[in-house]
């Protein structure tokens, strides 16, 4: 080829290549803001990679755990990795990956916010690949949009390693997902795996390896706790001066209430700000030496400019409080003290927000949570900064239909629907398609629990027509999962909107939308989903026995409960077993007053005594009370049918244990039914022995029960319990 031409060929393909180059590294620099190692081989991958600034060690202590690791990386699975902090989660992982027989190229997502989501190209796209997120609970705290990145992963074939706290923080994950539509149960499948604590004898061992003394070392059940040496920090935080104390319980403070960027990295400003609740203030020079105090002690490290890294274990369980307060008083000092910085009150009130949603004291902290919202809506401008406001006003929403749940229904959720539909204002089915259709989910649900308290018509309409908003977005197609969920959502509004019209309409209206959600969920793939969407197909069945064709809807009833039965073992799920026994024996109690009555009504006292195999008093009492009662009133039924005493001494023995948990004073109304239950068994035992005292004990039983049911609130069951009367002076006179 002439040189010439050679030459215009080169120069054309650099002409080429300088700008696609140019525009790759700027691509790259970009992605370096989301994330902090993009598609590096496993082989080259240095420790402080993925470790960050904690202690490395060459020497690593195997435990059973590591091969399953091992083994789910090398198939390619998605894996999570849960255990409490210090437990090894990090490092394990990094073990495991070090010794895979084929290198993969990894992803790691940084936790920051990112504005529009980027996944960053693999231009050595045939290696095998893997994405690794460190500490899920802050990425998905961080990101709000982690959901794409899990879709991401899913369409291109991609298998995601995870490590996340387990306990509070584990539950508040799951939850997130859930909001998310994603199932971590799913997900990861098999591979969520708990990473054990180790006996002292193995921490014995590990500290010899490293050359510790262990009586040296603060052990607290972790290996973590060894390698980073808890007790020598410990030492050195008794042995800091006042000022050292305050900024680190400032820190503390900051960090408990979720207020830091990426994972544990605190501004400056608001360790200053936070440490002026100590009353510490000091010059710029002051503050530059009082942090260079605290790097050399290895409590933090300056990570950027005004930027401070602090390591989130010292501030567990090193970094002791002057006095020991409770989490929700370091909420409320430090939206206090940050009354007027909208960022921060917005950090502050999610991470209370998500606390409350795992939290027994759920009401305290969403209390924290909406005090930290309506304050950001007061300090941002809505035209100014449209993205922040609406945000404040979609978590407003949240929170106050999760406070419904514990606290003035009808008022907080009534607020649930004014901040959402606030936000509805902003965003429309065209310009935010899959967050509208959330939002009409979520005012769904609010309209749904509404109508469990009052108005339940016009509540139910409304509950549907938000749901089949929803569903115009969320098709079957599209959002399967979604999908799924919002039918079953959709199928509890229309079995309330039963109760009170069209019932049969409305009956078999509820169970084409359960079983919609069955066209997407299975058994195998999506086993919790499944079980509730088929318990409510059976419990709506059995309603709509009461209505039409009683024997085929029980007999679909009994059926589907079975199903149920399928994904509850009793070791497993012993509740909801529980609850599903009590759900079939129910039912066939009701077939049997229809056909072949003594074997349906020994299938029913079979099914409620094993309900009662899990259903102890002490653990669940009010459904232990429940079934005693349901297994009294059925030997009743069987004593009549075998004329036989046998039966009446247990459906007495089992009233009378429902008693004890069925007090006047706290179950008026399910005392008096037992009551009117042991009425009737001493009715009838008086016709086999013990006539007198019998009848004594029936008008005794009927007399408590007519004290509830008065001929004025309850004129059915009074004129029940008067003809029972009167059967039993007709057997005793």
């Amino acid at each position: 080829m002439d040189l010439t031409i050679l030459l215009t060929i080169l120069g054309i393909i650099a002409t080429i290549a300088a700008p696609a180059a140019g525009y790759i590294l700027k691509l790259r620099k970009e992605y370096k803001n989301y994330y902090s190692v993009i598609w590096k081989s496993s082989k080259k991958l240095k420790a402080r990679e993925l470790l960050g600034e904690r202690p490395y060690e060459d020497y690593y202590y195997t435990r059973n755990i590591d091969t399953q690791i091992q083994r789910s990386l090398e198939r390619r699975r998605n894996i999570i990795i849960v255990g409490p902090p210090l437990s090894g989660k990090t490092r394990s992982f990094l073990n495991a990956l070090k010794q895979l027989k084929i290198p993969v190229h990894l992803l790691v997502p940084r936790s920051v916010q990112v504005t529009n989501f980027q996944f960053p190209k693999d231009f050595i796209f045939w290696k095998p690949q893997m994405i690794f997120i460190d500490d899920l609970q802050y990425y998905i705290e961080r990101q709000d949009s982690f959901y794409l990145l899990f879709r991401e992963a899913k369409e291109r074939g991609i298998p995601i390693a995870a490590t996340c706290h387990s306990g509070r923080e584990f539950k508040k994950v799951k939850n997130k997902m859930v909001e998310q539509n994603l199932d971590l149960d799913i997900i990861f499948g098999d591979d969520i795996i708990e990473m054990e604590k180790i006996s002292a004898d193995e921490g014995k061992l590990v500290s010899e390896k490293l050359g510790m003394k262990w009586d040296t070392v603060k052990f607290n059940g972790t290996i973590g706790s060894i390698f980073m040496r808890l007790s020598e920090m410990e030492r050195r935080f008794d042995n800091c001066d006042n000022i050292e104390k305050t900024i680190l319980r400032s820190i503390r403070n900051l960090y408990k209430s979720g207020i830091y960027e990426e994972n544990s990295i605190f501004r400056l400003e608001w360790i200053k700000k936070a440490a002026g609740m100590f009353e510490l203030e000091g010059r710029d020079f002051e503050w530059t030496g009082w942090i260079k105090n605290l790097e050399d002690k290895e409590f933090v490290k300056i990570a950027r400019r005004n930027k401070i890294w602090a390591e989130d274990a010292y501030l567990e369980f090193v970094v002791k409080p002057e006095v020991e307060i409770q989490q929700t008083d370091i909420f409320e000092s430090m939206t206090e003290v940050f009354s007027d910085n909208a960022e921060v009150l917005q950090m502050l009130g999610e991470r209370a927000c998500d606390i409350g949603m795992v939290d027994t004291q759920i009401g305290d902290y969403m209390k924290i949570a909406i005090g930290a919202f309506e304050k950001v809506l007061t300090l941002i401008d809505k035209d100014t900064q449209p993205t922040e406001y609406t945000k404040a006003q979609n978590y407003l929403g949240q929170s106050y239909w999760s406070l419904s749940k514990v606290k003035d229904t009808v008022q907080n959720s009534l607020k649930a629907v004014e901040y959402s539909n606030e936000v509805l204002k902003t965003i429309s089915i065209e310009s935010h398609p899959v967050e509208y259709a959330r939002i009409k989910n979520r005012i769904g649900s609010t309209y749904t629990a509404f109508a469990e308290i009052e108005t339940r018509e016009e509540n139910c309409v409304s509950a549907i027509e938000a749901y089949n908003e929803a569903l115009k977005v969320l098709t079957l197609a599209d959002f399967p999962l979604d999908y799924a969920r919002l039918h079953n959502n959709l199928g509890g509004a229309y079995l309330i909107l039963a109760s009170v019209k069209d019932k049969s309409l409305n009956y078999k209206k509820a169970i084409t939308s359960f079983e919609e959600t069955l066209k997407v969920v299975t058994s195998a793939d999506n086993p919790k989903l499944y079980a509730i969407a088929k318990n409510n197909i059976a419990n709506t069945y059995a309603r709509l026995s009461d209505i039409e064709d009683a024997e085929s809807n029980l007999k679909r009833s009994i059926e589907a409960y079975n199903d149920v039965l399928a994904q509850q073992s009793k070791e497993k799920a012993p509740l909801q077993y529980g609850m599903t026994k009590n759900n079939i024996g129910n039912a066939y109690a009701m077939l049997a007053l229809i056909k072949h009555k003594k074997l349906n009504l020994d299938n029913a006292i079979s099914a409620f005594e094993e309900a009662l195999e899990v259903r102890k008093p002490e653990q669940v009492p009010i459904q232990y009370a429940n079934t005693m009662f349901n297994l009294g009133d059925a030997y009743l039924v069987k004593s009549e049918l075998d004329n036989d005493a046998e039966p009446l001494y247990r459906a007495i023995d089992a009233f009378e244990e429902s008693l004890k948990i069925r007090k006047e004073a706290e179950y008026p109304i399910q005392f008096a039914e037992c009551k009117a239950g042991l009425g009737k068994a001493f009715v009838n035992l008086a016709g086999f022995e013990d006539k007198t005292e019998n009848y004594h004990k029936a008008i005794a039983s009927f007399d408590d029960a007519l004290k509830i049911f008065t001929e004025e609130k309850f004129p059915e069951n009074y004129s029940m319990l008067q003809e029972e009367i009167s059967k039993a002076k007709k057997i005793f006179f």
